[in-house]
């Protein structure tokens, strides 16, 4: 087994008690989870505007992602499963992701950055993962760029955001660092906005050669954590209401709560 930087990230959340051991095993170990039940609605959008721009079909799913359509259509799609979708169909905000696709694509060529390969899997030593685009740029040479279809590409409080706050700094870290040590290449975030068709922002997330030894050396440390746990002590969960009410697990899970079980805060003083 090997470790990818979702696997990373997750084991930081299961260590943190914010992830039940049930959902790590099943995404990481089992591979019983099903990605499609963790989707949100940007989730899900974001899928569909990464495919458009690159063809390739996201890691984790066998077919490629369809555009949201109307209610009205959904209904319809629900008794003829031969459907096909007419561009009328299609809701707006999955429109503007099929015209910000076209708009990066065009950027890129006249920005002299050609894809190689979308979707590459890459493996070295420990770490595995599949990188979104790896591209020749004719003034940057051979990067890899990482897509994000955001809202919050101006975003100073959520980690998910891109003006680079030290929490979305510590959060936006794992990925680049884990992707330039799969291939040796630099890693570039490409944000587009899922608000409008204007906003963009291309990132290169440098870091030097010793936080890299350091994050693969951090890798290495969660992967035996995994493999131990996996082996001996097993996995703990952390169940709470609000978790398990949306879990799809809940129904074998033998610490699903469906009752107001109290979740402990240890109340701090700042003195």
């Amino acid at each position: 087994m090997k470790i990818s930087q979702s696997m990373f990230k997750a084991w930081i959340e299961y260590l943190d008690g914010k992830m039940c051991g049930s959902v790590f095993e099943a995404k990481y170990i089992t591979k019983k989870w099903y990605n499609g039940w963790s989707d949100s609605h940007d989730m899900a959008l974001g899928r569909y505007f990464e495919y458009k721009l690159t063809g390739a079909i996201p890691t984790g799913y066998d077919k490629y992602p369809l555009p949201g359509v109307t209610a009205k259509v959904r209904a319809i799609m629900k008794v003829n499963k031969n459907y096909i979708i007419k561009p009328s169909d299609i809701t707006p905000d999955y429109k503007l992701a099929d015209d910000n696709a076209q708009r990066v694509k065009s950027m890129l060529r006249s920005s002299g950055i050609t894809t190689q390969r979308a979707q590459a899997y890459r493996e070295n030593r420990n770490l595995d993962g599949h990188i979104d685009i790896e591209a020749e740029s004719k003034d940057l040479g051979e990067i890899n760029i990482d897509v994000k279809y955001s809202g919050l590409i101006d975003d100073y409080y959520k980690v998910f955001g891109w003006r680079w706050t030290q929490k979305q700094m510590d959060y936006n870290k794992i990925q680049s660092r884990h992707y330039t040590l799969l291939n040796g290449k630099p890693t570039y975030f490409l944000a587009v906005s899922n608000k409008n068709n204007t906003d963009i922002a291309f990132m290169e997330a440098r870091s030097t050669s010793d936080q890299l030894s350091q994050h693969e050396e951090t890798a290495n440390n969660y992967l035996d954590q995994v493999n131990f746990a996996k082996n001996n002590t097993g996995f703990t969960n952390f169940p709470t209401l609000r978790k398990c009410v949306k879990c799809p697990l809940k129904s074998s899970c033998k610490d699903a709560v469906s009752t107001l079980v109290p979740e402990i805060i240890l109340i701090t003083d700042n003195n």
